[in-house]
């Protein structure tokens, strides 16, 4: 990874930073989207969407998975079998997307329904205190204690992908 030092330049109520040419002219960036949390700031071209490829295989509900925590906004999968969207349906109640077949391969596209952070973990929260309360009251059943683990799994998931991203 290359790193660049650039001052701020002050106008009026906003600052300026030149960003290095040769990255400009390189990616023909015309437009970016800053990013920042804490002491963190980042700079990513507008409109730049990452997708995974993979190839057919069993276990492929895990890589869908696997691919929207890891940040990516969609994965595409080669060489589907017919019925391709069914062997899916498992992993896509979990993630935040929709899968298209065509062509002999799927596309799954990912989106964010929560973007912000605190949302997700007050919401992750929320569901493991009901979970320990109805422990506590002597109320759970199984099926219920599976339902809320299964969306506390949910929250975690979308809240790595939002770390990553």
């Amino acid at each position: 990874m290359r790193s660049a030092s650039r001052r701020l330049i002050r106008v009026r109520g906003s600052y300026v930073v030149y960003l290095p040419k040769e990255y400009i002219s390189r990616f023909g960036v015309e437009e970016v989207v800053v990013y920042w949390e804490g002491p963190f700031l980042g700079v990513k071209p507008a409109g730049v969407r990452r997708t995974a490829r993979f190839t057919w295989r069993s276990g492929v509900e895990k890589v869908v998975v696997g691919a929207y925590a890891s940040g990516f906004d969609a994965a595409v999968l080669a060489e589907a079998p017919p019925g391709a969207l069914d062997a899916l349906r498992p992993a896509l109640e979990v993630v935040e997307g929709r899968a298209v077949e065509a062509g002999g391969e799927v596309r799954v596209e990912f989106f964010d329904s929560v973007v912000d952070k605190g949302a997700v973990a007050e919401m992750m929260l929320r569901a493991l205190k009901y979970m320990v309360d109805t422990l506590a009251a002597g109320v759970a059943t199984s099926k219920g204690i599976s339902t809320l683990d299964q969306e506390i799994d949910r929250h975690r998931l979308r809240m790595n992908k939002l770390c990553v991203k």
